[in-house]
């Protein structure tokens, strides 16, 4: 991917020590596609909602969910729904 779009890494992709070195690697390329968020900040079932919206927007507008929606419970499972390309989707967080 990197030699594709014709990007020179002054580094071995073969001496990374880890993939967080290789995502590094693409964030300083793409840095606009990546989203840091603090997981301790989630603080109620409408935070999961946030953070997906975050993750959205990252995209810049290949990936366009509507009436998005959050229901459950803290204590057991929270359930993310949304439309996509006309299908009901959802997805479940322990």
């Amino acid at each position: 991917m990197l030699k594709k779009h014709k990007i020179i890494v002054e580094t071995e992709l073969c001496d990374l020590e880890s993939s967080n070195d290789l995502f590094q690697i693409f964030e300083s390329i793409t840095p606009e596609r990546f989203l840091h968020y603090d997981p301790e900040c989630i603080d109620g079932i409408e935070s999961y909602k946030y953070v997906f919206m975050q993750h959205v927007d990252v995209t810049l507008g290949e990936f366009k969910p509507t009436n998005i929606s959050v229901s459950g419970s803290m204590d057991t499972t929270v359930t993310l729904h949304f439309e996509y390309k006309d299908k009901k989707k959802k997805f479940s967080i322990l």
